[in-house]
């Protein structure tokens, strides 16, 4: 499918899913959408297929007003449009009379051929299961092929790959960030994959062995794959609490920007939380080990009303590095509003922060450029008369100064 212009069904699809209910029109016949805050241009009236460019242009609305990342938006939109152009062609074939053909007695299918059984495999009997191969493998890429391979032959179904989390195992891999921990991948009788489909996919990607625990020969019922994974994600949070780290919540928010600050990745995607780039739990770790007095930033962060505590806690620490007696007396302000002097750039972040709190709540990009701005022209002596935000939110926010 070609994705220059997009069904205008698919778009509406994809705007409801968001929350987001037909408002009218306006005087051209271009639909208004809103969800009683916000309103975006959505498809017009007199069109069947929305271009390109209004597409990204509806994106970019909804990533400003926090509700959706362009990104994903559009991903959505051509989700639903695969899903319609899917449907519409198996109807197609189910309506078309095939001509009758000559099919031979005996079907022959080419084997799919499975990865051989590791000569440290060991055999595990029980009444309840049966028998089933255990073995610990340093799976190559070829051998994921394999199996993945193995899983559609099988006619299996399998659920849906998230981006998100392969993008962060291969980052762990790449990293050499793999630990063996006792997890598995395991495989039905029929060679169809119970879990290890994220994990696979990754080491394909990323071209590197993988070693896990590998379970072979696990009943084919079905129940397998239906009751596996159904405890809680361990969270980065959950791991710094492990660890003895106060205010984990927090913590884990404050270290994700300090680590995409220091790794440059420092734009209005990245710290908008839309997974620009993966952040494993052992980088978290060293981040927490590598910046000890972040906790001591914390503080400020607690109970703060007027922006997100992990912001406020995260920029404190971040411009501490640059000067440590003005990052205290400025952020000690900003939150309580003591000690702020009329036309100064503090008396307008504070203004705008209380105004807009409702939509910069679940805007953290809003939030920091507003910060950066206001702490770089203290810091520098800069006066200013508004801090406005740019047009082009697609590229990096302003370097702390």
């Amino acid at each position: 499918m070609s994705f220059k212009e997009f069904p205008k069904k698919a778009v509406e699809r994809a705007l409801r899913s968001h929350g987001m209910k037909p408002e009218g029109h306006d005087r051209r016949g271009v639909a208004l959408w809103g969800d009683g805050k916000n309103v975006v241009r959505g498809p017009a009236a007199a069109r069947k297929t929305v271009p390109a460019r209004s597409l990204y242009s509806m994106g970019e609305t909804l990533e400003g007003h926090g509700i959706v990342s362009r990104r994903d938006f559009v991903q959505r939109v051509k989700d639903e449009a695969s899903g319609a152009q899917a449907r519409a062609e198996k109807a197609a074939v189910g309506r078309t009379a095939l001509p009758e053909i000559e099919r031979p007695s005996q079907t022959i299918l080419e084997p799919v051929r499975r990865p051989a059984a590791s000569a440290s495999s060991k055999e595990l009997r029980h009444p309840a299961v049966g028998t089933v191969r255990v073995s610990i493998r340093n799976i190559q890429p070829q051998e994921a092929a394999l199996i993945l391979k193995g899983h559609e032959a099988s006619g299996a179904k399998q659920r849906k790959i998230k981006r998100t989390q392969v993008d962060l195992l291969v980052h762990v891999l790449q990293e050499r960030q793999w630990v063996f921990n006792g997890q598995s991948i395991s495989i039905g009788e029929n060679g169809a994959l119970v879990n290890g489909l994220h994990r696979l996919t990754a080491c394909m990607r990323a071209g590197l062995p993988l070693l896990t625990l590998f379970v072979e020969d696990v009943p084919a019922s079905g129940l397998a794959f239906d009751t596996s994974d159904q405890g809680p994600k361990r969270s980065i949070a959950d791991v710094l609490g492990v660890h003895g780290h106060a205010d984990r919540k927090i913590l884990s928010a404050v270290v994700r920007i300090i680590f995409l600050y220091e790794n440059r990745d420092w734009s209005w995607n990245s710290v908008g939380f839309s997974g620009t780039r993966p952040m494993s739990t052992l980088d978290a770790l060293a981040i927490v080990d590598k910046h000890k007095m972040v906790k001591e930033s914390l503080r400020y962060g607690r109970g703060c009303a007027i922006a997100s505590p992990s912001i406020i806690a995260a920029m404190h620490y971040l411009c501490s590095l640059r000067d440590h007696e003005l990052a205290d007396m400025f952020f000690e302000s900003l939150v309580t509003g003591e000690n702020v002097q009329h036309g100064e750039p503090l008396q307008l972040l504070r203004r705008r922060l209380e105004r807009d709190r409702e939509l910069l709540k679940r805007d953290r990009a809003r939030q920091l450029y507003l910060i950066t701005r206001a702490w770089n022209a203290t810091r520098s002596g800069e006066s200013l008369a508004t801090i406005p935000l740019p047009r082009d939110r697609h590229g990096s926010l302003p370097s702390i100064k």
